[in-house]
């Protein structure tokens, strides 16, 4: 029998055969008594480790009664994977005193965290080992919920998205670094009952609900919200919640997630916008390609019927205004290829400055009286590639809008200044993504009425206006658009309803460039029977460029397409002269060109379109190829086809 032999009467041990014997005398009870009613765990260990008594601790942690674990070895309540770890304390504490961390298994399996320290009773153990047991479930579960807490604070400090932890009745008991700075005070106001949450789906309408909802276990995911920054001013998140769940898992709160969408919604209404402008101005192109055909008709004969002699003064009159009309529509189509950017520029290189210092005059000559023009210009270098004449244009048009913002009194600004746009970095304000690389910036500032929000999203469409019938015609703005765009720049404004208007373009920067010089042009228009063939599908407008061309002193054969000018073109000898429609029917006027340099590489040609798409030349090899625009007063053909053949540029 393996026993402590102590003299008295104490604590019962049981051997290996069952016998029992005792430990304590009765002159010991104090400190039986001590060690049952001690906190830690507590036992008597052979020194093959079996036990000899047992505290009531000891015995609830691993679930056996004090009385059922004598005998038994006490390594068998060791999780198998510190076996090791506790055979090394055993002999240790044999050898006086030892510590270890190891897991107790109990009886349903459950694993707990303990420290044990042992040290030898008796000379050389020969009593056993005094065995002391403290749980450390408490003190590790402390730890991770701290290690939890450091984790959670880390997460918070540095996640993109503003995160908010509510308790169950919805105060705010944690934020992240992204909420403090989205809303500071502001996302307690948000998810009180006096400030409710403003979303557009009809089953949530309040913060208050999100909370409530996502306590009670819900999930909620992609809820539109809108909130005020400590600015004041609206920013467009996204919601997201669920539950916070606790011990047991039992809901304790909810955890709301916001994710600021303000920025990215900003360029997907700059990109909607750009995509429906784009799509207007496709068709506002088409529509100015078909009227510049009839256009270039009307006004074509009736320049005919003028010259008619013994004309009635009544028809004089008749078709003197129907040749005003005709011009005014040819200059409403023009604007729409302006902003369809389908006009025929060009471009040379032009120092922004001297370009507003130029125009500066004219401004001010359109200028009312009550409002004062002030100027604040960027030094050298300021080139850029525009078209002077259609940019003054838009220089025009901006004064015009930012006068009319002014009816009583007020400023204009006219500023430029240098910019550069790096790889990620993007213009604020900017309706959509930017070319890097550097840029001139023209703005133009009034402190006029702005423009409501409303009008905003349609400030260049073509025809779209806010001023009285009769006052305009809806096209000036957009016809900046399109000349901006098409000189590779960009264009937008910034306003608030009574706050004044802002226009701001920024041009690509250019480095010093020598333009070319211009041939003289040639006096005399008038043919001198030279061979020039019309090829157009249009039967009256190429009725009209022949009828121009015969009466001009030109000999002239004519054609529908460019298959049939290709027939023709050997029967005509010498041919001197090609004019030609830029899209036909079977074979345009690019291909026609193309297929000429083969069989006759010398003979020049002219283009004719109402429709002049510079990218589309390009793509078909004929870049600065000689190009009038219809609708074209029948001298102008005259003068083109004379200068051509006389070797100077149209």
């Amino acid at each position: 029998m393996d026993t402590v032999q102590q003299p008295g009467d104490a604590l019962l041990i049981r051997g290996p055969e069952g016998q029992e014997g005792s430990v304590l005398d009765s002159t010991d009870r104090f400190y039986r008594s001590l060690v049952e009613q001690m906190l830690e765990g507590a036992a008597l260990l052979s020194p093959a480790g079996g036990i000899l008594y047992a505290n009531p601790q000891l015995a609830d942690l691993v679930q056996v009664k004090a009385d059922e674990l004598l005998g038994l070895l006490m390594r068998d309540f060791v999780c198998s994977s510190d076996l090791l770890s506790f055979d090394r304390f055993l002999g240790s504490a044999l050898g006086g005193r030892a510590k270890e961390e190891v897991s107790l298994m109990a009886r349903d399996g459950s694993l707990s965290p303990v420290y044990i320290s042992g040290s030898t009773l008796g000379a050389d153990g020969a009593n056993g080992i005094c065995l002391i047991v403290t749980d450390l479930t408490l003190q590790k579960r402390n730890e991770q919920l701290a290690a939890d807490e450091r984790l959670a604070r880390s997460v918070l400090e540095h996640v993109t998205e503003a995160v908010v932890v509510c308790d169950a009745e919805g105060r705010i008991i944690r934020m992240s670094e992204e909420a403090s700075r989205l809303t500071l005070a502001g996302v307690g106001a948000w998810f009180s009952d006096a400030y409710p949450l403003r979303l557009s789906s009809t089953e949530i309408r309040s913060a208050q609900r999100i909370v409530g909802y996502a306590s009670s276990g819900g999930q909620l995911r992609g809820l539109d919200a809108a909130l005020e920054d400590p600015q004041g001013r609206s920013r467009s998140v996204v919601v997201a919640a669920g539950p916070l769940w606790g011990v047991g898992q039992r809901v304790i709160g909810c955890i709301v997630v916001l994710t600021d969408f303000t920025e990215h919604r900003r360029i997907q209404e700059g990109l909607r916008l750009a995509q429906r402008l784009e799509s207007i101005g496709r068709l506002a192109g088409g529509m100015a390609h078909e009227i510049n055909n009839q256009m270039a008709v009307v006004l074509g004969f009736a320049e005919f019927a003028l010259k008619q002699a013994g004309l009635p003064s009544q028809a004089t009159q008749d078709i003197t205004h129907i040749h005003r009309a005709a011009e005014r529509a040819a200059t409403v189509t023009r604007q729409l290829l302006a902003f369809s950017r389908r006009q025929l520029l060009q471009p040379s290189v032009v120092g922004i400055n001297a370009m507003v210092g130029e125009f500066e005059p004219v401004i001010r000559r359109v200028m009312p009286d009550h409002i004062e023009l002030v100027t604040a210009l960027v030094a050298s270098p300021d080139l850029v590639r525009v078209d002077v004449s259609q940019f003054e244009q838009v220089m025009l048009n901006l004064a015009l809008n930012a006068f009319d913002a002014m009816p009583s009194r007020g400023t204009l600004t006219i500023e430029t200044s240098r910019e550069t746009m790096g790889e990620q970095q993007q213009r604020p304000g900017a309706l959509i993504l930017m070319l890097p690389g550097p840029y001139l910036r023209l703005a133009f500032s009034d402190t006029g009425t702005g423009i409501p929000g409303d009008v905003m999203e349609h400030i260049f469409e073509p025809f779209f206006t806010t001023k009285a019938v009769g006052k305009g015609t809806g096209l000036g703005l957009s016809t900046a658009y399109g000349i901006v765009k098409q000189s590779s720049g960009y264009i937008w404004v910034s306003s608030a309803d009574g706050e004044g208007t802002t226009f701001e373009i920024l041009l690509p920067a250019v480095g010093a460039e020598t333009a070319p010089a211009g041939a003289a042009v040639s006096g005399a228009a008038a043919g001198r029977g030279e061979a020039v063939l019309v090829v157009e599908d249009e039967p009256l407008v190429r009725e009209l460029a022949a009828r121009t061309l015969r009466e001009s002193g030109y000999v002239v054969y004519e054609a529908m397409d460019g298959l049939q000018a290709l027939e023709k073109l050997p029967a005509i000898q010498p041919i001197q002269l090609v004019v030609c429609d830029l899209a036909m029917p079977r074979m345009n006027g690019p291909q026609l060109i193309i297929r000429m340099k083969e069989t006759h590489p010398t003979v020049p040609v002219l283009l004719i379109s109402g429709l002049p798409d510079q990218a589309g030349l390009r793509a078909e090899c004929v870049e600065g190829q000689a190009v009038l625009l219809k609708p074209f007063p029948p001298g102008a053909l005259v003068q083109a086809v004379r200068e051509l053949l006389d070797g100077a540029p149209p």
